[in-house]
């Protein structure tokens, strides 16, 4: 009885793993709904980047809904351009951070 107990749960442990890693990422579309998602969730942005700064290993891309990601190098130059990106958000200091994880753009 045990052992069947225990394949039972390894199956329902195993389909929540698939579920979990199937869903689509949920879209966001502005800075003020940041806090209704998890950190560490991925999320869907699409938008213009109007300007380009630098830190000190990532470059950070400004979109025109007031989002700004966080591109690790090499980041190809977007200025300007309409670009896509799932994203992972990320938390610190009760700050957010928006960190792409693939990047989808118009040439």
């Amino acid at each position: 009885m045990k052992k069947i107990a225990f394949v039972l749960a390894l199956l329902g442990l195993f389909t929540l793993l698939i579920l979990a890693f199937s869903l689509p990422p949920k879209k966001l579309s502005s800075k003020e709904h940041l806090s209704d998602f998890q950190p560490n969730q991925k999320l869907i942005i699409e938008g213009k980047v109007i300007k380009e700064t630098y830190n000190k290993n990532q470059k950070v891309l400004h979109l025109d809904n007031n989002l700004n990601l966080q591109c690790p190098n090499p980041c190809p130059s977007l200025l300007n351009k309409n670009i896509k990106a799932i994203i992972r958000l990320e938390s610190y200091n009760n700050k957010y951070y928006l960190k792409i994880l693939k990047l989808n753009y118009d040439n």
